[in-house]
């Protein structure tokens, strides 16, 4: 019985400059067939993580006993933590959470912003400034605290049961940071009160992340 001749690598393929001819002469159809099931990998990669960034939010408001701004400081601070730890570094993680905000398209109608109340500015009112110059007391503190390591715990649940990439998940955080941006209250200073929040938990962070 005959030897089967030996089968060529790819590398030695190309050195030979003897590849299969059907591999460089793809018809236009094939080729056209491959890029659509890539545009429709690529939408499923996307969908999958938009369902864990809606499914995010629903776990955080679900937490009915603390407030929309105990919600957005312990949000802020769970991901912050995600982020640290993120294993292709911050930077990366910061480009797809930010890919995710730009994509978003809310189901929901935001309301316009309210005219502002030159005596009242949400961007500069005094109630804002010393809320978050020490944002809770010691007990609705220590609930958003637990709130926000469960909001890590979630993240890391859910990458893994859902069997979702580092970058669907930076990407689904982003989409969920810029959805509850987008619908915070305005009678509690709308993306201002949002912002003067997450800002604080950012401050904490830096402050406690290396003890």
């Amino acid at each position: 019985m005959a030897k089967r001749p030996p089968q060529l690598d790819a590398t030695a393929l190309r050195f030979l400059n003897t590849q299969d001819m059907t591999e460089v002469h793809v018809m236009q159809g094939q080729k056209a067939d491959k890029e659509r099931q890539a545009q429709l990998y690529q939408q499923t990669l996307k969908h999958e993580a938009c369902r864990f960034g809606d499914g995010l939010i629903f776990y955080l408001v679900g937490h009915r006993e603390l407030s929309p701004q105990q919600h957005v400081w312990a949000f802020v601070l769970g991901v912050l933590n995600v982020r640290d730890s993120f294993p292709e570094g911050t930077e990366l993680f910061d480009d797809y959470a930010d890919w995710g905000g730009r994509e978003l398209h809310l189901d929901v109608k935001i309301p316009p912003p309210k005219t502002k109340d030159p005596k009242k500015d949400p961007e500069k009112d005094p109630d804002i400034e010393k809320t978050v110059a020490f944002p809770f007391d010691d007990e609705p503190h220590q609930a958003a605290c637990k709130l926000a390591e469960r909001i890590a715990t979630y993240i890391g649940m859910k990458k893994h049961a859902s069997n979702l990439t580092n970058e669907q998940t930076a990407y689904g955080i982003g989409r969920a940071f810029h959805n509850l941006r987008a619908t915070y209250p305005q009678d509690l200073g709308g993306v201002h009160g949002f912002d003067a929040y997450a800002a604080a938990a950012g401050e904490y962070f830096d402050a406690y992340k290396n003890t």
